[in-house]
């Protein structure tokens, strides 16, 4: 009987209802990505209401860097939807490293879901790469299957297994043995049963009888424990006894689905029917079998770093808001050209344009975690011990501080929680049980001064005090100095500062005296919304490079200038180099590059001319960026006196500084090439240069500018 897929309108709104609620109870335990949960519940709307009216799986792309929520939103939303039975999640990670086969996962689940409305996920899908790293193509057997479900959501394999070398073993005897005189009649071995006994039970035949077995002398197989019948139990000598036929039924099922039903079938052979059903088995067996997908519903799911270029900066220091609005910048072009990096141009127009980008998480996301994380220990507590436990916000600004990485997600906080919290509910317990008189109903937590201060409270009445103290890695890193090494880098941190807010107007988001990150001693956080590079903006950008290591020099003369600007010089060095040898802005328009066997469609500065070009460059950067701090040198003073004995100042105090000390080079506009055409227009209009239908007829005329 056909299938009835059409869903009634009560049906259709209940679903669309429970979408809804799933929605509203993801966001609430899913924190700082409530637009990405508005995206997956639109984008899988439709399969899930009208799964049976698809030609072809619908692919949703999950993007993010690590500890976002990827995965465990997904597992969660199929269980909001009822649909954890219908719900098969791959690791691409172990399919890479051959710890798992997509082909042999397939071959088991093939029969419940073939042309049904499943759910596939195929998680740390950027390992299934098919580019290397040096741009060459990667052998791509191991992943096929799931470039072709994503196509047309059909794939066909071979269901290969040991049943099929059972069976051919089995056949080869017989056909010998029916060569030599085995007859069969109903199933039954009528004539030459000794032959027959002989080479399927040993045990029933002398040595010297099994040495007349001509069938030994060539060699073949005896037939595998599992397979032997007990004679001795059963006096009917069937041709294909109850282990052969369990064996023919696990490749036949999808041709006869009641085992009684092929027992029935097979009785009515004779041996050359028997052999030539046998025969059929093993082709059908070895016939790849189709299964269509193409009612289901693919996540492909990836941390995808080519496009999330802040996925490798671990430093805790840098504002979790500020990472998060770097990754909201993050579109379906950016991720398709990181995909390029990983995969072929046809596997990148597979996975389609339905790309869910997930943004780092920000500093009210992570708080919400903490907090959540936070009741479910209260909760239990209570559940177990009931007594109420009550956490300070400094220990919730605790467990901000020294858990939080921005660019790691959610992991290094709850590892922070299990390490700073649980760890210590234990001891708690221990200690009100030794003290049994010690009544308590509440317990309170705070930290100060590196410690956690317990209170043991019983009718709001403090009963017992409790102090732990606690090894805080980053806190003592972060810890204020107030030393040579802090004032150096005030300095040259102020430095970078002021150059980037007086000369090209992007005033930092943050400078830090103080790290916890023992590669880096201090650091400028600024957002730069910059795509090109403007010729005549060219030495500003040296200068703001060189602005650390010329502070240096303002404050503390030449000779005192510290090492500490090795990474600047190299970015100034790279930057003018790129400038004049290949954006053309020197002489000529023209690439300039090393001479040898590759470039020979490049100019080599054989005259050393772009070099010294460079040089100069370097120097004017330099000397700009001295006489901007010179000019400035009561904002230069009173920045590094502030990060001396402060490890940070934020943007809006930046500000601040900036407008009360700042005394000149402010850069008050910048480049408009919309004004500069419009100027050109003005001019050539008013030289009558320009025809009159040509004038009336362009937007610039009217003065629109946006």
């Amino acid at each position: 009987m056909k299938k009835n897929n059409t869903l009634s309108t009560k049906e259709i709104i209940q679903k669309r209802d429970l979408l809804t609620c799933a929605a509203i109870n993801l966001k609430k335990e899913f924190f700082g990505i409530d637009s990405v949960i508005d995206q997956i519940i639109e984008s899988i709307s439709s399969w899930y209401l009208f799964p049976h009216m698809q030609k072809r799986p619908v692919v949703i792309n999950l993007w993010g860097m690590t500890g976002v929520g990827k995965s465990d939103l997904l597992q969660r939303l199929v269980q909001l939807l009822h649909l954890s039975d219908k719900f098969y999640d791959f690791d691409m990670s172990e399919i890479a490293e051959g710890r798992a086969n997509l082909n042999t996962e397939f071959s088991i689940a093939y029969k419940a879901i073939s042309n049904n409305p499943v759910i596939l996920a195929f998680d740390e899908f950027q390992l299934a790469r098919t580019i290397d790293e040096e741009a060459n193509e990667k052998d791509q057997g191991k992943s096929r299957i799931v470039w072709d479900l994503m196509d047309t959501g059909i794939y066909k394999f071979i269901d290969y297994s040991n049943h099929i070398d059972y069976l051919y073993e089995f056949m080869q005897k017989a056909v010998f043995l029916v060569r030599n005189g085995v007859k069969v009649r109903n199933g039954i071995v009528v004539q030459g049963l000794s032959l027959f006994k002989a080479e399927f039970n040993s045990d029933d035949i002398s040595k010297a009888e099994r040495k007349r077995n001509f069938l030994r002398r060539r060699n073949f197989f005896r037939k595998p424990k599992a397979l032997q019948s007990n004679w001795e139990e059963n006096d009917t000598n069937y041709f294909i006894d109850n282990e052969l036929l369990d064996t023919i039924f696990d490749l036949y099922n999808d041709k006869i689905n009641r085992i009684a039903a092929l027992r029935e079938y097979v009785m009515q052979f004779d041996e050359k029917e028997t052999l030539d059903f046998i025969k059929k088995v093993i082709r059908h067996a070895l016939c790849p079998k189709v299964v269509d997908l193409s009612k289901s519903l693919i996540f492909i799911v990836g941390n995808l770093d080519e496009a999330y270029k802040m996925a490798g900066d671990f430093n805790p220091d840098i504002d979790a808001d500020s990472f998060y609005q770097e990754t909201l910048k993050i579109g379906v072009p950016e991720v398709k050209t990181a995909l390029k990096k990983r995969f072929r141009k046809e596997q990148i127009s597979r996975l389609g344009n339905t790309h869910i980008i997930y943004p780092s998480l920000n500093q009210e996301a992570f708080r919400k975690i903490i907090h959540k994380e936070l009741q479910t220990i209260q909760n239990q507590f209570k559940t177990t011990f009931n007594i109420e436990l009550q956490f300070h916000e400094s220990v919730i600004e605790l467990i901000y501080q020294e858990g939080v990485f921005p660019t790691q997600g959610t992991r290094p906080v709850l590892s922070t929680i299990n390490q700073l919290i649980r760890s210590k509910i234990g001891f708690l317990v221990a200690e009100k049980a030794e003290k049994n008189d010690l009544k308590t109903d509440k317990i309170h937590w705070q930290f100060y001064q590196n410690k956690f201060g317990v209170d043991f409270i019983f009718q709001n009445q403090v009963q017992y005090k409790l102090e732990l103290k606690l090894n805080l890695a980053l806190s003592e890193r972060r810890k204020n100095k107030k030393d040579d090494l802090q004032s150096l880098v005030a300095v040259h941190e102020s430095g970078h500062a002021i150059i980037s807010s007086l000369l090209l107007n992007y005033i930092p988001e943050k400078i830090v005296s103080i790290t916890t990150n023992n590669d880096f001693l201090g650091f400028t956080y600024t957002q730069y919304n910059h795509k090109i590079y403007i010729k005549d903006e060219m030495i500003s950008w040296i200068a703001l490079y060189l602005g650390g290591i010329a502070a240096e020099e303002v404050v503390f003369g030449e000779n005192k200038i510290s090492s500490g600007a090795e990474d600047d010089i190299n970015k100034a060095t790279d930057f003018a180099a790129r400038m004049i040898k290949n954006a053309g802005m020197y002489k000529l328009p023209i690439d300039v590059n090393v001479q040898n066997i590759n470039t020979n469609n490049s100019f080599f500065d054989l005259q050393g001319e772009y070099n010294q070009q460079l040089e100069k460059l370097i120097q004017q950067g330099k000397q700009k960026a001295i006489g901007v701090l010179l000019d400035n040198i009561e904002l230069l003073i009173a920045m590094a006196n502030y990060l001396s004995d402060n490890t940070r100042m934020d943007k809006s105090l930046i500000k601040e500084f900036i407008e009360k000390y700042a005394r000149g080079n402010i850069c008050s506009s910048k480049t408009s090439y919309r004004e500069l055409l419009l100027q050109k227009f003005t001019e050539m209009k008013d030289e009558k240069q320009l025809n009159q239908s040509f004038v009336e007829h362009l937007s610039l005329n009217k003065n629109k500018l946006s």
